[in-house]
């Protein structure tokens, strides 16, 4: 990784472990195969305990479990499938992480066993402390939202509300670039949107994300002197809508 990968990296590590801490994190990590993979194991033990957790001994006390899998033979592949379903049966509430060369390789197989949460190719090893963190972050969210408005004090005022409430907020100032990460197979429960974005419509927007098959809610956000046609805005596929005016007020009725 480039230096400043590193430093950033470093500084995320630290606000995590401030995160976790008196929580009594736990992880059990299992290595397969070769010298590469026991590398790999021992740098993210480093970075686990950086954040804040502690190595279990026991499989089935651990909130993070990491099988880094070996691909070398058949008989390998088997094992890496047995410990994985063994991690997963363990403890439901678990994080289940699936890394190393069978991950690599198979990762359509590892999808198809329940209760595996993240699956890391070789080119990603190196993102394991973000993937995770980001798995949890969302697993304990409320919802995903999207938030797509170009005013930057009302963005700031409601995704500090948002998360006040326990909500997942990510933003966009753009139209295209909403359409850019749909298509990226991005998922949100909720997409919020302005409807006075300086290159696109809320309904143009919307239309481009129907096109996409965008399964999210849909909420616009009017001005006053539109108010009085919010119901044509439903009609053409708005779940809801949020008077500008009343802003709060409105979040809180809708969330």
């Amino acid at each position: 990784m480039k230096m400043q990968e590193i430093e950033m990296q470093k500084q995320y590590m630290e606000k995590v472990e401030r995160i976790n801490e008196g929580k009594n994190l736990k992880y059990y990590i299992l290595t397969m195969g070769c010298k590469l993979n026991e590398n790999d194991s021992e740098k993210i033990i480093g970075m686990l305990e950086k954040m804040g957790y502690s190595e279990s001994k026991e499989i089935n006390d651990a909130e993070l479990y990491i099988i880094n899998t070996c691909s070398v033979t058949n008989a390998s592949d088997q094992k890496s499938r047995k410990m994985l379903r063994s991690a997963c049966n363990k403890n439901k509430n678990a994080v289940v992480v699936s890394m190393g060369c069978y991950a690599q390789v198979n990762s359509k197989v590892i999808e198809d066993i329940d209760g595996v949460s993240i699956i890391i190719g070789n080119k990603d090893k190196n993102k394991i402390v973000d993937l995770v963190e980001e798995y949890i972050k969302d697993k304990n969210s409320l919802g995903k939202i999207l938030l797509v408005d170009d005013n930057e004090k009302e963005i700031s005022k409601i995704k500090k509300y948002l998360n006040k409430k326990g909500y997942d907020v990510s933003l966009v100032m753009y139209g295209e670039e909403v359409i850019k990460r749909i298509k990226d197979k991005e998922k949100y429960d909720y997409i919020i949107i302005d409807d006075e974005l300086e290159t696109m419509s809320g309904i143009s927007l919307l239309k481009e994300l129907n096109k996409e098959k965008d399964k999210s809610k849909k909420i616009v956000i009017l001005d006053k002197d539109k108010l009085f046609i919010s119901d044509h805005y439903i009609e053409d596929g708005f779940n809801d809508y949020i008077d500008r005016e009343n802003l709060i007020k409105e979040l809180d009725r809708l969330f």
